[in-house]
């Protein structure tokens, strides 16, 4: 207010909760409402690996760091019986090293024109950066999806964004979007057009960008259950936010991956008229018959944000008017074991009767992606103001 400069999520590095009651150390609502912090990081800044926060409880510190599989916390601290310690972890939150607060290393940019490119960190400016992101996610433990316009780096200022760029932390167990789309042949009526994918590499061994190695450091998360990995409950009175069950919750193994497409389409609820709506549905289930008929893949998440319409609109005879995006949770009928996710899979609201029920003798059907595209009309119909 007044003279002071505004500060916004995106200027933020490391955040803290302060307390003057000892007793709110390692609780939940106190844990929540740092959790609250870091969910606006994480969504203004989606490019972070991870990201640090405290809780300051009359004299007890706790110190968090915050990933896409959810949080870890340390013992508390009594900063006056250990005030180096607490003044080390003071210091390690001004550092300048970027990437050691949790900027994804391979997003650069050069802001001052120098010989050498600087890890992406908009906290250090003193100005804020309008973000142009396509899609967003406001939340921690999830995909993290995050898209942006790009163009070639070799093109003039003002020219137009012809490519997407989708970042996100998919589940280890899934498939990669990208060798699903490496699939389709160029122009294909009703879907994005594939450029180029891969599982993000940083460092000098170019070791995968994933949760377990790169953000944890091979964090032992102790005792082993069928494979899965452990880890025990932050705060002491954790009864609802975590599984307490084996004295821990699953570790959700993630890895960084990386997509770029074309075209950049617009959302379908930009349509101009009843006609161009219909005509991009119709664009996006003929994508749906060919994925399944030449390619054996089923979408399993058709839903109103993964259809959008298509920048070059056609002629009522003539494509193209609409496309079909998002092939997170898509499957290959031909495989024979489940993926192993025990995340839902789809958005609530246009799946289908089946899917809801649980009451699927077989696996995800095109029939039921197709019962997904009348609920999205449906929607439409009833709620488009």
């Amino acid at each position: 207010s007044g003279q002071h400069p505004r500060t916004y999520w995106d200027q933020v590095r490391v955040v803290g909760e302060l307390k003057s009651n000892p007793d709110k150390d390692g609780r939940d609502r106190t844990f929540i409402q740092l959790a609250n912090y870091m969910r606006e990081i994480f969504g203004t800044q989606p490019q972070r690996c991870w990201a640090f926060g405290f809780t300051l409880c009359g004299s007890l510190l706790r110190i968090f760091r915050f990933d896409r599989s959810g949080a870890l916390g340390s013992t508390s601290i009594d900063i006056h019986q250990q005030p180096k310690l607490f003044l080390g972890a003071m210091k390690f939150f001004l550092t300048p090293d970027s990437e050691a607060v949790g900027f994804d290393p391979t997003i650069r940019w050069n802001p001052f024109n120098t010989v050498v490119d600087v890890v992406y960190d908009p906290t250090v400016h003193f100005y804020r950066i309008c973000h142009s992101f396509i899609v967003r996610r406001y939340a921690i433990a999830t995909r993290g999806t995050v898209c942006w316009r790009a163009r070639p780096f070799d093109q003039p200022d003002g020219s137009p964004w012809v490519y997407v760029i989708k970042d996100q932390w998919r589940a280890f167990e899934r498939d990669q979007e990208g060798d699903i789309l490496a699939r389709v042949t160029p122009e294909t009526v009703g879907l994005p057009k594939y450029i180029w994918h891969t599982d993000v590499r940083c460092g000098p061994t170019g070791s995968v960008m994933d949760v377990a190695g790169h953000v944890r450091k091979g964090i032992d998360h102790g005792a082993q259950d069928k494979g899965r990995t452990w880890i025990r409950r932050l705060t002491d009175t954790s009864r609802n936010l975590y599984k307490t069950t084996d004295d821990g919750t699953r570790l959700q193994k993630r890895v960084k991956t990386r997509l770029i497409m074309s075209p950049l389409g617009y959302p379908l609820l930009a349509f101009t008229s009843y006609r161009h709506l219909l005509l991009a549905l119709r664009d996006a289930v003929l994508g749906h018959r060919h994925m399944y008929t030449e390619h054996n893949i089923v979408h399993r998440d058709v839903s109103l944000n993964n259809i959008l319409l298509h920048p070059q609109r056609g002629t009522p005879a003539k494509f193209p008017y609409g496309f079909l995006i998002d092939f997170d949770f898509a499957i290959d009928r031909a495989r024979l074991g489940l993926s192993g996710a025990d995340f839902i899979t789809g958005t609530f609201r246009y799946m289908s009767i089946d899917v809801l029920t649980g009451d699927m003798s077989e696996p995800h059907s095109p029939i039921q992606d197709l019962e997904s595209f009348y609920y999205v009309l449906l929607d439409i119909a009833i709620h488009y103001d």
